[in-house]
């Protein structure tokens, strides 16, 4: 069996629980697909990658948010130069590990769907928060974000609930997958 390069962003700063589960995952799936991990630069958490066995690259990047009310142009300009900058910085990674697909592992970020359009393969866009609602936030530039979120092969919703908001907010339809193991072998 071929297995597949798929590329994991990891968005989080710390390893919490949406960390731990994608590692669990991945371990669990590392026999089905070839799973590469991206981090943030200013994080340490090789040691859990390592003993799992799972390859990773730190890329320098930070997430597209704010808290409601305090976006201004500089804000979304600052951030959307930094998005293309990291999404350059990812390219690399794609052409090295011959990636076939990539797995935005949560909405607050987009550079790597940038690189994925750039380099003409698929994305998959996991979404396990909603930022008004859970953290009095908003999305700096979601103009872009929006564009992205509809070029996704798929927008994984990881409740019910989350995936009625993103209908009823944005008309983005998602799916909701209870074990989110998503099949590469189409």
């Amino acid at each position: 069996m071929d297995r597949k390069n798929v590329l994991y962003i990891f968005n989080d700063i710390g390893f919490g629980g949406a960390a731990q589960s994608l590692l669990d995952m991945l371990v669990g799936i590392k026999n089905s697909v070839n799973p590469i991990v991206v981090v943030r630069e200013d994080i340490i958490i090789e040691e859990k990658f390592i003993e799992a066995g799972i390859k990773y690259y730190k890329v320098c990047f930070s997430v597209d948010y704010v808290k409601i009310g305090t976006a201004d142009e500089n804000k979304k300009t600052y951030d959307l130069v930094q998005s293309y900058e990291a999404a350059l910085q990812l390219l690399s990674i794609i052409k090295r590990e011959k990636i076939q697909l990539i797995h935005i592992n949560s909405s607050v970020t987009y550079f790597a769907a940038i690189a994925a359009l750039i380099a003409g393969i698929p994305y998959v866009w996991h979404i396990r928060e909603l930022l008004e609602e859970h953290f009095e936030c908003e999305f700096l530039n979601w103009e872009i974000k929006e564009k992205l979120y509809k070029q996704a092969d798929k927008l994984i919703a990881i409740s019910d609930y989350v995936e009625k908001t993103y209908y009823e907010k944005y008309s983005l339809k998602t799916i909701r997958i209870q074990k989110w193991i998503i099949s590469t072998s189409n």
